[in-house]
Parts: structure tokens; sequence; C-alpha cells
């Protein structure tokens, strides 16, 4: 048995090496492409509602807040209120930095909730989501799936544990505004 001070040598070690990997990646890259995709979901939520918006029965409004996320640290984000009569409907911006999605939108109503997030186009559950890589000593690591930017696209995600996978499209955002508003 190893004794504990080359057990916390070894453990130093290694967090020098994870360390030298989270400073490779450039995070304030990671998070403009996060929020530009962001701003293209709002740009197809306020597309998908333009004729009721020329029509003055929606209104869409926006407000600050503050993500915190590891490595990425503090930045500003946008929420999107969409106001339909009495009822207000907001996307809030959870991050980028999840497990199995490179974005979460929470979708927040009167009645309920739901979530949007970012994925490969090819997903349709939670099984296309989430990958995890076992690294066993003496045999090489393999490395983990990419997907390219033009791959991603917004999902609605039903809620766990079988997370199912919807195309975000208009009839289906008008169905998700209709279940969070009791409509």
């Amino acid at each position: 048995m190893a004794a504990p001070q080359d057990e916390f040598s070894d453990f130093v070690q290694k967090q020098q090496k994870d360390k030298s990997v989270a400073t490779a990646i450039d995070w304030g890259n990671v998070r403009d492409e996060w929020l530009v995709r962001l701003d293209q979901l709002y740009e197809q939520v306020a597309r998908d509602l333009d004729p009721y918006i020329l029509g003055g029965t929606i209104r869409l409004a926006y407000s600050p807040i503050d993500l915190t996320e590891e490595h990425i640290g503090t930045y500003k984000a946008r929420l999107l209120h969409i106001e339909i009569g009495k009822q207000i409907v907001t996307l809030k911006p959870i991050g980028t930095r999840l497990i199995g999605a490179k974005g979460r939108v929470d979708v927040l109503g009167s009645a309920g909730q739901s979530r949007f997030i970012l994925a490969d186009k090819g997903a349709r559950s939670s099984r296309d989501l989430i990958q995890i890589n076992i690294h066993i000593d003496g045999e090489p690591e393999k490395p983990p799936k990419t997907v390219q930017p033009s791959e991603l696209v917004w999902k609605i995600a039903s809620a766990p544990p079988a997370i199912q996978l919807t195309e975000l499209n208009q009839d289906s955002l008008f169905q998700v505004l209709m279940e969070v508003s009791n409509g």
C-alpha cells in the first residue's frame, strides 16, 4: 500500500496535468460562441413570433443577467421576456458548461417550465447526449467525440430521467409557450 505522502504526490501531479489541460482551452472563445448561439435562439424565437409581434399581441423584452461558470468566470448575457397578454414567459440562459449539451436555456412561465438545449442535430434522447469516456491505466486514451458547430441545433428537452429531445421549430415553440403559460 502506498504511503500517504506518495498518494499526495500523485494527487498533486494529477492536478498539474488537469490544470494544463484547462488552460489550453480558450474559455473566452467558448463563452463568445455560446453567446452567439444564444442570440441565434432569440432571433429564431422572434422570427417564429413575428406575425404576433407585428400584430401587437406579443411583445419581446430583454434584460441583463450575470452568469458564472467554471473556467469561464462571470459574464453578461440576456434574458428574453415574451409578453403574451397577462402572461410573461422568460427564456433564462443557464450556461454552456454542461454534460451532454453545449448550452441550456430554461423556459419559465406561470404554469411550469421547459428547457431548450443546444445539442447535436441527430440527438433524440438523453442516451445520445451523455458520453462517458473510461480510461484504463496502461491503455491509450480515446479522444472525446467532437461535434462541429454547424451540427448543433436548439432542441426542446423533456423532463428527466428519460429525456426526449424534440426539434425546436415554430409549432414546438408554440406548444412550449402554451404549456408553461397554462394555455
